[in-house]
């Protein structure tokens, strides 16, 4: 019975956890890389979202600046208007210069002004809530924005960092601190200018007491007011905001081109950064710092080396462990077939030997003892042969041809066929043997010293395989391949075959074609395993051709020009 070892499940155990500990300590190295690539690329993308942030920032307040500035020389250009006499020409964003007195109705300051517009400042007023007149109206007004803008403009700034550093320009925090600092310099800046002229003109008899203040009425029409304190009275200019607005954001374009105004909305709008110091108007950016995609973060050169340079050995230690498994199956095979095979005759050469040297055994059953040691005595010659020739083989050890003329194939098979005659004799079998005239005169150019080897292992296996065949003959064929360039031969027998399962296993060493044949029948598996290595060494070919009744072995041998 063939046993079947644990051995190769041990080993193969011990390299499966040895490779799941490689690749488990490989994927947390790489987890590792990957994760410290991913904490860089999501760093770098927060950078380039805080460098965009800060350059929009930067440009917000010098646009802010911008605006102020000019919105500034619009106010102080009303306001030297409103004191002059005959008063400048109104800009485009001007709708109307007023002047309101207690219990009457309001005036036009410019006489170059329509009615229409009088008329329809008049109608806002009239709108406004019911209980207020259109001089408590206008004085609501004007004190509406004025104490927290008077408030903003004369705080103190808090205290600003003055790191200059790439850190600080990128930091959120500071950022928002920068932006609060530029707007309380914003309104103290603006402030102290229109305070610096807020001076009464020589002209006027009246000093003025409040300087001009922008302020809402109804929430969506601006104006500027400022307050007479003898005789009372409050001068006034309409503002178009949305022109103004135009011509403020015209002044940014190269900043920030989608940037918008619209109206400070709140308790305190002058608290908000983005709100101008001059106009309660609100900076909207139209523009944000949108943090990009982090990059794709791959297995960098090293890695994938490193990967490769696992895999290639892992598969490289498990071709090694298999070809070593192998050898020690193939030698254990081979150990146990010589074994088994020398135990046989040897136990035959003892036993008889002893009745013939003892006399025991007389006539013809005598002679019937001695074949039989014989027999015993080429059977572990063609052991022993076999077994050399295969090691030549495995060593890659050259053969010598003898230096003849190359025989005619009817010729060397008339030497060697007694040879085979006998040994199928002795598993009751025949040799039926088929030379064509176009075959039988060709000359082998080949070592027929190794081509007689294989042709008497494919008869060997014959006999032992098929000795209880019917018909009981084994058929020997050569013939001329169809191009006429090689020569065949065919060895054929009537036996029970070979099973698909084992066709490609059949030239294997050690191997045998059925398991229970290869219990109860001599042989080693070496036959056709060393057959087919003598046929690649002479630069043939031997293969199991398909057959519906036997064993079909065809050797092809080339043939010169």
């Amino acid at each position: 019975m063939r046993m079947i070892s644990r051995k190769p499940a041990r080993v193969w155990t011990a390299f499966a956890l040895c490779a799941a500990l490689v690749l488990a300590a490989m994927a947390m190295l790489t987890r590792g890389v990957l994760d410290a690539g991913h904490q860089r690329a999501r760093a770098e993308a927060d950078r380039q979202a805080a460098e965009i942030r800060a350059d929009i920032e930067e440009r917000t307040r010098l646009a802010l600046w911008r605006m102020d500035a000019a919105a500034t020389a619009i106010i102080l250009r009303e306001k030297r208007a409103s004191t002059e006499a005959a008063g400048s020409p109104p800009a485009p964003e001007v709708r109307l210069r007023f002047t309101a007195r207690p219990g009457q109705p309001v005036e036009s300051a410019d006489s170059s002004a329509g009615s229409a517009a009088l008329a329809r400042f008049r109608e806002l007023l009239a709108e406004a809530p019911s209980g207020q007149n259109e001089w408590e109206t206008l004085r609501h007004a004007a004190t509406d924005l004025r104490d927290g803008q008077e408030v903003a403009r004369h705080e103190s700034p808090p205290g600003r960092d003055a790191a200059t550093s790439a850190q600080a320009r990128i930091d959120k925090t500071r950022q928002i601190q920068s932006n609060v600092a530029e707007r309380d310099q914003r309104f103290r800046a603006i402030g102290q200018t229109l305070d610096a002229y807020n001076v009464a003109p020589p002209q006027l008899p009246v000093p003025i007491a409040t300087p001009m203040h922008p302020a809402w009425l109804g929430g969506e029409q601006l104006l500027l007011l400022r307050e007479i304190q003898s005789p009372p009275a409050i001068q006034g200019v309409w503002i178009d905001w949305q022109q103004l607005a135009d011509t403020l954001l015209d002044e940014i374009r190269d900043l920030l081109p989608d940037a918008r105004l619209v109206p400070a909305a709140g308790a305190h709008p002058e608290a908000d950064p983005l709100t101008l110091a001059s106009f309660p108007l609100q900076l909207v950016r139209g523009e944000s710092a949108a943090a990009p995609a982090p990059a794709a973060v791959t297995l960098d050169a090293p890695l994938r080396i490193a990967w490769a340079a696992v895999a290639f050995a892992l598969i490289a230690a498990a071709i090694l462990a298999a070809a070593i498994l192998r050898l020690s199956e193939r030698r254990a095979s081979f150990v146990s077939a010589v074994t088994h095979e020398l135990r046989t005759p040897l136990t035959t050469f003892r036993l008889y030997s002893d009745l013939l040297e003892k006399n025991a055994v007389h006539g013809e059953k005598r002679a019937r003892y001695l074949r039989t040691l014989t027999r015993e005595a080429d059977r572990l010659t063609h052991l022993v042969e076999n077994v050399l020739a295969f090691s030549r083989i495995e060593n890659r050890g050259t053969r010598t041809i003898a230096n003849t003329p190359p025989p005619a194939v009817a010729n060397w098979l008339a030497g060697i066929r007694p040879r085979l005659e006998d040994r199928l004799a002795t598993a009751g079998l025949t040799l039926h043997l088929e030379v064509p005239e176009n075959a039988a005169t060709l000359p082998l150019h080949t070592d027929t010293a190794a081509l007689e080897h294989i042709l008497f292992n494919l008869i060997d296996n014959a006999a032992k395989y098929a000795a209880a065949s019917t018909p009981p003959q084994v058929h020997l064929e050569v013939a001329r391949s169809q191009n006429g360039r090689a020569l065949e031969i065919h060895v054929r027998d009537h036996g029970p075959g070979i099973p698909d399962k084992e066709r490609r296993h059949i030239f294997r060493p050690f191997h045998k074609s059925d398991l229970q044949a290869a219990n109860s029948r001599p042989g080693v598996g070496l036959g056709l395993a060393l057959s087919h290595r003598l046929a690649r060494s002479l630069g043939a070919r031997l293969e199991l051709r398909p057959s519906d009744q036997g064993a079909h072995f065809t050797l092809t041998l080339p043939t010169p020009p």
